[in-house]
């Protein structure tokens, strides 16, 4: 909120236009997008909205307070006030706001990250308590609550999902390599050498997660979808019109990439921005986190997606609508009309980005609830217990080295 009433007050001597300001942010960011959307503090103070895959969270204060007393409790004990939990809370409870205060100030960033648990890729298990929370002044109350009562900054939103989200985070836990190895695969070996180096996904992941992969994929990208996107954009549609939906489906990775990654969490952000850089393009001064996808084969329809996608994204932070190119000063016409988000079952709703060769872009009338998902969900959950049943499966070391 102050960097966007800076902003608001000193942008102008940048030459922008403080009367056309876009926020936009992917995963954890989109999450702040839509608290900016719901946030009182933050109206007037920009425009339109960008929101890739995340969706409106917030938590009550006495999450937030419970937390921090297991935090708070946790150090105690580490720093012998007392021996146990419950004795460093008797202790708490004898000690002054200021002694508190003063206690937890003196504490590095490293002390009080020590109380989270870890999981991979490095992320705190805890994540989704410890997010934004409902103090009744900046986030007034739950945030899908703000939205479906419209009490929320009513601006141009395009908010959109990835096909397999959660398949970023997956190989982390599944893949036959350590989280190390797997790191240095993706970084160090050329994309466009996959093929005749002879990587196989028997080299990845232990054949019995292969039949419930994708479905385990597709699923987290439903979640992300109905949280995300489907949700949001329906309560908000009861106070405005001008709301976009995608999906990101693109997956053209190289073997056996393609599969294992796939359409995953932040993979839209590269064609967002057109940054496909890699430390094997000799014209490339920079890498990327995901430059094992980026081949010589995939190149011609990769860019062409990208291009497409720049100018939607673009067209929408100059004028609130993706397909208005009126102050675009190379416009183009784009292959489909992106249309608005509907309630109606029967009208598009969505837009979908996928290379040419598996369609193209495209507009689907997909609309899902947290309901519909559960009811896809299960029998997946259902087929892959039953995969994975299998005794010997469950004694190979290589099945699972995350959980030994």
């Amino acid at each position: 909120i102050k960097a966007l009433e800076w902003v608001n007050k000193n942008i102008e001597a940048f030459g922008g236009d403080p009367n056309n300001v876009t926020i936009a942010g992917e995963s954890a960011g989109a999450i702040n997008v839509y608290s900016m959307i719901v946030s009182p503090l933050a109206k007037g103070l920009f425009h339109r909205a960008i929101a890739e895959s995340g969706w409106p969270h917030s938590v009550p204060l006495a999450t937030g307070d419970a937390r921090a007393q297991v935090v708070l409790t946790h150090l105690i004990v580490q720093d012998g006030f007392a021996p146990t939990q419950e004795m460093a809370e008797d202790f708490i409870a004898n000690q002054s706001t200021d002694w508190i205060a003063n206690y937890l100030r003196s504490k590095s960033a490293e002390d009080i990250l020590s109380c989270y648990p870890y999981t991979a890729p490095g992320m705190l298990i805890d994540l989704l308590a410890i997010m934004l929370y409902e103090d009744g002044t900046v986030i007034p109350s739950n945030e899908y609550e703000c939205l479906a009562q419209g009490n929320y900054t009513k601006v141009p939103l395009l908010a959109g999902s990835n096909a397999e989200e959660l398949k970023l985070f997956m190989p982390f836990f599944l893949s036959k390599l350590s989280e190390s190895e797997l790191c240095e695969l993706i970084k160090t070996t050329n994309p466009n050498q996959f093929e005749e180096l002879g990587v196989t996904l028997d080299d990845l992941l232990h054949p019995a997660w292969w039949p419930v992969y994708e479905p385990a994929g597709l699923a987290g990208g439903m979640v992300f979808q109905v949280a995300g996107v489907d949700t949001p954009l329906s309560l908000m549609s009861n106070y405005q019109q001008d709301l976009y939906a995608y999906k990101f489906a693109w997956d053209n990775e190289p073997y056996p990439l393609d599969f294992v990654i796939g359409a995953s969490h932040a993979m839209e952000i590269p064609f967002v921005f057109g940054t496909f850089y890699s430390d094997f393009d000799k014209n490339s001064a920079y890498d990327s986190a995901f430059q094992f996808a980026w081949t010589e084969a995939n190149k011609p329809q990769r860019e062409e997606l990208s291009d497409a996608m720049m100018d939607y994204w673009a067209n929408f932070a100059r004028t609130g609508n993706p397909n208005d190119d009126t102050n675009n000063p190379n416009p183009t016409i784009e292959p489909v009309s992106w249309p608005k988000w509907s309630i109606d079952p029967t009208a598009p709703k969505r837009i979908v980005f996928e290379s040419e060769s598996d369609g193209g872009i495209s507009t689907s009338d997909e609309m899902t609830t947290m309901q519909d998902r559960i009811a896809d969900i299960d029998p997946m959950v259902i087929e892959m217990f039953t995969a994975l049943s299998n005794p010997e499966t469950l004694a190979d070391p290589s099945f699972c080295p995350f959980f030994p």
